[in-house]
């Protein structure tokens, strides 16, 4: 393949694979909820918030239960299954990227 078209390809993808971020029940419920809210009421900054929606880091377990609190309507396996969600589609993009 055209170094070219690879470099569209790869384009696509990650753009794909951003808004899948927000499919998932816990993306949702936070951008419902608001990122800066969310981020204010745990007392960190919201940098962390969109690190848990792009997937390279979960919430530590202790904010993880104040999500739950604070959020309602969300489960621990919601936020934690949100993670193993975005890595499987991750591994999905670049196996298409190859």
């Amino acid at each position: 393949m055209q170094l070219e078209s690879r470099r569209r390809i790869s384009l696509y993808a990650s753009r794909r694979s951003s808004g899948a971020r927000w499919e998932t029940r816990f993306a949702r419920r936070i951008l419902t909820y608001g990122v800066s809210r969310l981020a204010d009421d745990l007392q960190i900054d919201r940098t962390s918030v969109y690190q848990w929606i792009r997937g390279s880091i979960a919430p530590r377990p202790e904010k993880a239960m104040s999500i739950v609190n604070i959020v309602g309507d969300l489960t621990l396996r919601d936020i934690y299954q949100h993670r193993e969600t975005i890595a499987s589609k991750l591994e999905t993009v670049s196996r298409v990227i190859r």
